[in-house]
């Protein structure tokens, strides 16, 4: 039985690459923005520290609400680059879920024309057998 060869092996190995590459983009952008919410987070739990300190002065009041005021201006901007971030994400997403469909299409057909092979080797072999046998009924007649 000869060695199943499928033609369009390089275009299988293609799409997987291209697969692989969306993934990774997908996964670089999904870890910009986990970042961006872990810095949030710190931020916020920063503000309730400052705001649980109690200051006594006038003058350290002022500096510590412009502190907060501060961490809220840095936490707005990092909601606005997750935003701006999610349509990014979704895209990617997107390239990710075709790359993987286009390559599953590929190995479909690479299963399919294997099946065909398989099918059209046992024929052949068949008709080889069933003449091995029909010569050696005319041999012995």
């Amino acid at each position: 039985m000869r060695e199943f060869k499928f033609s369009l092996e390089k275009v299988l190995v293609y799409r997987l690459q291209l697969e692989k590459q969306a993934k990774n983009n997908y996964a670089s952008i999904q870890k910009i923005v986990n970042d961006k919410q872990d810095n949030i987070q710190k931020v916020v739990q920063e503000k309730k520290q400052m705001l649980s300190v109690p200051e006594y002065t006038v003058s350290r009041m002022q500096v510590q609400q412009r502190y907060i005021a501060d961490l809220d201006r840095i936490a707005l901007t990092l909601q606005t680059e997750i935003d701006s971030l999610q349509g990014k994400l979704r895209d990617a997403l997107e390239e990710y879920v075709n790359a993987q469909q286009k390559r599953k299409i590929m190995e479909k057909l690479k299963e399919n024309k294997k099946a065909d092979y398989i099918i059209l080797e046992k024929r052949e072999e068949q008709k080889l057998l069933d003449e091995l046998s029909n010569r050696r009924i005319l041999n012995i007649k």
